[in-house]
């Protein structure tokens, strides 16, 4: 085997790794303080969501609705988490924060206040120099009004 050819195995590898850790690894608890750097970015926190959105017969539907004009969708759902995708089109909410990167929002099942939801990049980022906490503060922010 030639020496590009191993280099190019070893990466694959390498990539792979990374993206089944960032995967599968348990996410952060969101601290107070904005992190300077933070390796594998993954954060979990409680929202007291508004009543607008836990005070409807449907909260996940009002909830959808309100992170689709964030510009996410709901991807997957089971009986403990449902995921929202997005991050292509987040208007001014989060594009300058993210760069347009993709981001998943998983909220937990069923709607409860507080209900804990996790914020992850939909592919694995190696560190984060506080981006994905400023989103995941100001999407917090959001959903509590």
């Amino acid at each position: 085997m030639e020496t590009w050819q191993i280099n190019i195995v070893l990466a694959v590898i390498i990539l792979v790794t990374f993206t089944y850790t960032y995967k599968f690894m348990p996410a952060r608890l969101l601290k107070n303080k904005k992190p300077f750097f933070a390796p594998l970015p993954k954060y979990k926190t409680d929202v007291t969501l508004t009543n607008r959105i836990i005070n409807t017969t449907n909260p996940l539907a009002t909830l959808s609705e309100t992170l689709s004009k964030l510009g996410f969708t709901l991807s997957k759902q089971d009986e403990t988490w449902a995921t929202y995708s997005g991050g292509y089109r987040l208007s001014d909410f989060g594009e300058h924060i993210l760069g347009g990167s993709p981001v998943n929002i998983k909220v937990a099942q069923p709607i409860l206040n507080p209900t804990s939801i996790i914020i992850e990049y939909a592919w694995f980022v190696v560190f984060d120099t506080g981006n994905l906490w400023t989103f995941t503060t100001k999407l917090k922010s959001k959903l509590s009004r």
